[in-house]
């Protein structure tokens, strides 16, 4: 090969593995576009809570985001769904649940007492959307299941706690209009709780993600932010 040829294939090879290392995953891609997610610490019960929040004060529709045991507020951060819900005109709240991430364990308090202090605080009381992922349902289905005038709309990411829920609830259903999100291969809250919980709450609709596991948003954010935001719109 002749050395021109030769420095000309270097610099090919150079410049490709350069793409490589500067293009940004998928995660760092949704985190890049988000620019106005303020950082907060509020008060709650007498605990110290962290807050991500996203959009304006005053938006026509307020969105709670809950998280999972493995998760925290940031979840939503990186997977882009803050900037999605505020450049959809919404104001977009997510929180580190009392002992996870960067909030203080909640001292005396039930999870649906802490709900109730946490919605006053973040939304005087206003009516607001719930996006409750896996152990959150211990916090969102006591809450929704005491204040469903409270709730907008219910976003069920396969949450725990169905069953009781649903016991409690046999006679007297809850009227929430509610969106079920759940994985296709979900072993952890599997597929037939979901067909539990549309038998006690207002069901809009059932969304089962293609080859999804329990966290079935990681899976497909774009399919999970489209049938949020179509959701809240028509709620």
């Amino acid at each position: 090969m002749a050395p021109f040829q030769a420095l000309a294939l270097l610099l090919l090879v150079f410049a490709a593995s350069a793409s490589q290392q500067l293009e940004p995953t998928k995660a760092e891609s949704f985190a890049s576009t988000v620019t106005a997610v303020r950082t907060s610490e509020i008060d709650v019960g007498g605990s110290k809570v962290h807050v991500l929040e996203g959009g304006e004060e005053g938006a026509p529709k307020s969105v709670l985001l809950l998280h999972g045991a493995s998760f925290s507020s940031e979840t939503w951060r990186t997977l882009g769904t803050l900037d999605v819900l505020a450049s959809a005109g919404y104001r977009a709240v997510a929180v580190d649940l009392p002992g996870y991430g960067s909030s203080e364990r909640s001292s005396g308090q039930s999870p649906v007492e802490f709900m109730e202090k946490l919605v006053t605080a973040e939304f005087g009381g206003e009516p607001v959307f719930v996006v409750s992922p896996s152990m959150s349902g211990t916090f969102s289905l006591p809450y929704i299941s005491k204040h469903a005038s409270s709730v907008s709309g219910f976003v069920a990411c396969a949450p725990v706690g169905i069953s009781q829920f649903a016991s409690s609830l046999h006679e007297t259903p809850v009227d929430v209009p509610t969106l079920l999100v759940w994985g296709e291969n979900d072993r952890v809250v599997p597929i037939a709780n979901a067909d539990m919980l549309e038998q006690v709450v207002s069901v809009s609709k059932k969304v089962v993600i293609p080859g999804a596991d329990h966290p079935s948003y990681l899976a497909n954010p774009n399919m999970f932010h489209k049938e949020l935001l179509n959701f809240i719109a028509s709620h």
